[in-house]
């Protein structure tokens, strides 16, 4: 059954930025994703630096809209693509077999 709806924009909903997905998972009826930020600590030389990863939001969809998200993001993925500012990773061949002495 097809519904006819109307997209209402509410543009003092919260946004979230993340960078990192830090964990993707389907239920069997849901498709869950966490997104987290990570916020360095205080610089402290020479110590290599530290920090913590934070959950920034929980994403919660159903198979339809996992569906619909994976279309939207391929299709984003290829524009980025043809422009140039990111590219596919090709797999490496496997390295030749080591000669036998």
């Amino acid at each position: 059954m097809s519904i006819e709806t109307t997209h209402v924009d509410v543009p003092g909903i919260q946004e979230v930025f993340a960078d990192t997905v830090r964990m993707v998972g389907f239920t069997g009826s849901e498709l869950r994703i966490e997104l987290a930020v990570t916020r360095l600590d205080e610089p402290k030389p020479p110590k290599p630096p530290t920090g913590r990863t934070y959950t920034a939001g929980r994403l919660v969809l159903t198979p339809a809209a996992a569906m619909q998200l994976h279309s939207n993001l391929t299709n984003v993925v290829a524009m980025l693509e043809k422009q140039g500012l990111v590219q596919k990773n090709p797999i490496a061949p496997p390295p030749p077999p080591a000669a036998a002495h």
